[in-house]
């Protein structure tokens, strides 16, 4: 599997449904340079957020569900002598960061009878991470689909195929791999494993949604 690069202006809805949709990742083009943050750099995010109080945790499969909060400062300060690889992320809608909403647009395909919020939460995020920081091979919450927006930075990303025991991957050369550059928003299929890194200080914003559908099922449960 190769994956494809398209400018959004220049693909049809009903491509990107009968040939994209629920199959396969694709990288878009000329969405990010639409948002309010599209030119941040590191010096600006700080500028704008350092002294807002924000979560960071680990990278490693064995530590990435551990939290600790610092100020945005601080993590920004320490971001190339980050030995233990500590990666900020926290959702859109935090409470610290009352104006990010107002930053971005999610892409118009991706609100076409879906939801981004189940069990009555937004599932948006903002990720800052030092180069080597990210996270292990997993698959997204509930049968989620995902967008990864770069702001700035660069992203390794592996992919497993879908029903591959990402778990205990032996052999990752053996994985789909792809260098996400600065401006290129990837969409990811429902149950496709992956892993990311990031091999440059980045800034992300990224989200999931759900069919309708599937989004009601999931909050009757």
């Amino acid at each position: 599997m190769i994956i494809q690069k398209k400018d959004i202006h220049e693909m049809s809805e009903e491509y990107f449904f009968d040939n994209i949709y629920k199959k396969k990742p694709i990288i878009l083009t000329g969405i990010i340079e639409q948002w309010k943050i599209h030119n941040f750099d590191l010096e600006k995010f700080g500028e704008l957020y350092g002294n807002k109080t924000a979560p960071v945790r680990g990278s490693k499969k064995d530590d990435f569900k551990e939290f600790m909060e610092v100020e945005v400062s601080e993590y920004i300060r320490y971001i190339n002598n980050n030995t233990e690889k500590w990666y900020c992320d926290f959702p859109t809608d935090y409470e610290e960061f009352p104006n990010l909403l107002y930053m971005y647009s999610v892409p118009k395909i991706f609100k076409n009878n879906t939801s981004a919020y189940n069990n009555s939460e937004l599932h948006e995020w903002l990720y800052l991470g030092s180069k080597g920081t990210g996270t292990p091979f997993h698959v997204d919450i509930k049968n989620s689909h995902a967008w990864n927006a770069l702001i700035f930075g660069e992203k390794e990303w592996l992919f497993a195929e879908i029903g591959q025991d990402y778990l205990n991957i032996k052999d990752e050369n053996k994985c789909l791999k792809y260098i996400q550059k600065a401006n290129e928003l990837l969409y990811i299929p429902p149950n496709l494993p992956h892993k990311v890194v990031n091999t440059q200080n980045s800034l992300c914003i990224t989200g999931n949604f759900w069919d309708e559908e599937l989004e009601k099922s999931y909050e009757m449960e």
